[in-house]
């Protein structure tokens, strides 16, 4: 891990190995050279770890979703109840003999 400080911030850079991408067994290059940066496995999990950006983005996604799950169980019990007192009340209204 690099520490650089930039204009008064600290920033981390993590160690990356360039690859030359090669095209089977002769090794020439495919289609041009063109490097793969690939970086260590627990260097870049460690990075995740600490990344905190879009926590409160995906904060907001659970909140909408859960009060959109609420709001939908709230119209379907709304929506039944509704409907049994749509039926009783045309009964009622349509019974030939009051």
């Amino acid at each position: 891990m690099h520490h650089q400080h930039i204009a008064g911030q600290t920033v981390t850079s993590r160690p990356v190995r360039a690859e030359l991408q090669t095209s089977g067994e002769s090794g020439k290059p495919a289609a041009g050279p063109r490097a793969v940066l690939r970086s260590e496995p627990l260097a870049d999990l460690q990075h995740l770890l600490r990344d905190t950006r879009g926590a409160a983005m995906l904060e907001y996604a659970i909140l909408v979703g859960a009060i959109a799950i609420a709001g939908s169980l709230g119209l379907l019990a709304v929506g039944i109840a509704l409907f049994r007192s749509f039926h009783f009340v045309r009964g009622f209204l349509l019974v030939p003999v009051p």
